[in-house]
């Protein structure tokens, strides 16, 4: 009986042993399988996938993927079961339960109506569980007592990190446990920050990164620091400015800090080359940048040495050393007078140079004037700016006839200087006046001529008047005196440019042969105002009509008999210029228009005399008046 049962154990045994994979199938019926591969494999977990390129038009009625730490895993080990399929496609299957650290040998089978068949086979390793992984990173904003440092904590390597920073010591190899300080910036994974203060100026510093999980503490690569050491700032003496006999004032720029705090900066100065804090200094604020200090209680008339500071943690430094000399005592300015002119009945026009100030600014400046000698700024006096230099004065409200003495001032924060003293006498109808005449757009030609005034004249009493043609050198001789030098000069109506006709010569060209406008003659070109200046004008039609009319002028005896002493001095012809009448007729333009092309004019012959009106381009003589 034993030995029946060994033999069909034997035979049993023998069956088992032989039994093999069933074939694929091939040819047209073939499954076709394509690689696996790995879509995550971590601890204790991975995910796999595989192509199946073909099923052959087999039908597969279960399909997944078995794992094994052994070789050729198979259905009989763990494994995933996803169902029939029937297409080409990817499959992926989810491994639960594994071990970390641990090499896996993955297959995707199928099965089908001929058994179970097998692709090629897998390797994998889990991660290792253990301690954290965490790099150091850079260290940067460095300052003298302060440093920012970045770290990484990559991997918690399967325990959640707890904490995670920076650590650092004086001492290589610093620790959580060893280590001058620590920080701390939160749980899990990824990149962080540390700002470090509190640290020693000018000192090395080692740091690390860590990291703390449930296995305990890794850490990261060790680095050093230096941090920043303090030094003298850096100060630039930059320029002198405003000097005076007692002040001036100095510019300076910190440039640099030294890495440290300036507390304070300024300027210092002495008599002798490289003045310190312990010479005379101002102080001027603190921190870097431009600055500006007041040098006071000056010497006169002494050479300084200057140099600006900058005090830090470290001590003090000094800028590049400037020199200046500071000005005398100021004095009374220095001021002459100017010849007076353009001497009038009521004005006068006169003025001055301040040629020094006397170290003092000139705060005022100008003339006075006054009947007696030695005026001051208590009598009457011009205000004409201030400061150095050339100035113009008009003096007003004078007295008709009447001697003045008259000085320049200048006044600055010593007191008030005078110039020279000159006299005038302000003019009277009645005296004469002399002009200097310049060739151009009024004057036909350069000479100075001398002109009588005249007053209380029948008809217009109050009016002064010039005794002698406008451009006339001298006062004729005869009612028909008919030479040029009494005739003087002639115009066109409301024209300033004057001609001079020598009997054989017209100076300048004649430009002008007709007149059209509908204007009287305007002040801008009357001859007598631009040379006589200021209030000598052309008489008005009324004016003449006044001195014809109560003068009982029936003749050329009425205008030559009076004070006037008006003759017969011609004109010029308008279409050319050609000279008329001189010695047998008198035409003197009023200012007066009769219309657009005539204006009115006095004439007078040997048998009459009265107004009239001719064309505006003819050339007739002025007579001048002023009020």
């Amino acid at each position: 009986m034993k030995m029946k049962i060994f033999i069909l154990f034997t035979l049993l045994a023998v069956a088992i042993s032989c039994r093999k994979e069933p074939e694929a199938p091939t040819g047209g019926n073939k499954i076709m399988i394509g690689a696996t591969t790995t879509d995550t494999a971590s601890y204790l977990f991975a995910k796999v996938s595989t192509q199946l390129s073909s099923a052959g038009g087999n039908q597969i009625w279960q399909h997944g993927h078995c794992w094994s730490i052994n070789a050729n895993p198979d259905t009989s080990n763990s494994h995933t079961s996803l169902g029939t399929i029937a297409n080409s496609g990817k499959f992926t299957s989810d491994l639960w339960e594994l071990s970390d650290n641990i090499k896996y040998f993955i297959r995707p089978y199928f099965t089908f109506h001929g058994g179970t068949i097998y692709g090629a086979q897998k390797e994998i390793i889990t991660l290792k569980r253990g301690k954290p992984v965490v790099v150091t990173d850079s260290a940067y904003e460095l300052t003298i007592t302060s440093v920012k440092i970045s770290g990484t904590a990559t991997f918690d390597s399967g325990f959640a990190i707890a904490q995670k920073g920076i650590c650092w010591d004086t001492a290589a190899n610093p620790t959580l446990l060893k280590s001058i300080g620590y920080s701390e910036e939160g749980a899990g994974t990824g990149s962080f920050v540390s700002s470090i203060t509190q640290l020693t100026v000018n000192r090395r510093y080692y740091f690390c990164a860590y990291a703390v999980n449930e296995r305990g503490t890794s850490y990261g690569e060790i680095k050093q620091i230096n941090t920043v050491a303090i030094v003298l700032p850096t100060v630039l003496t930059s320029t002198i400015s405003e000097i005076t006999n007692n002040f001036a004032a100095c510019s300076g720029n910190v440039t640099n800090s030294g890495n440290g705090t300036v507390s304070s900066r300024g300027v210092c100065w002495s008599t002798n080359p490289n003045p310190a804090m312990a010479n005379s200094y101002t102080t001027s604020g603190a921190g870097t940048g431009v600055f500006v200090s007041y040098l006071a209680d000056l010497l006169p008339i002494t050479l300084y040495y200057v140099r600006t500071f900058a005090t830090n943690e470290v001590g003090t430094a000094y800028g590049n050393e400037l020199t200046f000399t500071t000005l005398p005592n100021p004095s009374l300015p220095t001021v002459t007078t100017t010849v007076v002119t353009n001497i009038a009945q009521n004005t006068a026009t006169s003025g001055g140079n301040v040629t020094s100030d006397g170290g003092s600014n000139v705060i005022a400046r100008g003339v006075c004037w006054s009947a007696t000698s030695n005026p001051t700024i208590a009598n009457s006096h011009t205000n004409d700016g201030d400061g150095a230099g050339v100035f113009v004065s008009n003096l007003l409200s004078l007295t008709t006839n009447t001697l003045y003495y008259l000085r320049a001032f200048a006044t600055n924060n010593v007191g008030t200087a005078y110039g020279n003293e000159v006299s005038f006498r302000t003019w009277a109808c009645g005296s004469s006046i002399t002009i200097s005449h310049l060739a151009g757009s009024v004057a036909p030609v350069t000479k100075t001529v001398t002109y009588g005034t005249v007053t209380n004249i029948p008809g217009e009493t109050s009016k002064c008047w010039i005794t002698q043609n406008l451009g006339a050198s001298q006062q004729a001789t005869a009612v028909s005196d008919a030479t040029e030098p009494s005739a003087g000069w002639y115009w066109q109506f409301n024209r300033k440019q004057g001609y001079k006709h020598t009997g054989s010569a017209l100076t300048p060209a004649w430009t002008i042969t007709g007149i059209n406008e509908n204007s009287d003659w305007i002040t801008s070109n009357d001859p007598c105002t631009i040379e006589l200046g200021s209030g000598w004008r052309i008489p008005t039609s009324t004016e003449w009509t006044n001195v014809d009319a109560s003068g009982n002028w029936t003749n050329w005896n009425g205008p030559w008999n009076s004070s006037l002493k008006m003759h017969a001095a011609g004109c010029l012809n308008g279409s050319g210029g050609s000279l008329n009448g001189r010695g047998t007729g008198g035409y003197y333009w009023s200012s007066t228009q009769y219309s657009a092309p005539l204006g009115w004019y006095l004439g007078f012959y040997s048998s009459n005399s009265g107004m009239n009106y001719s064309y505006k381009a003819y050339g007739f003589s002025l007579r001048c008046l002023r009020d």
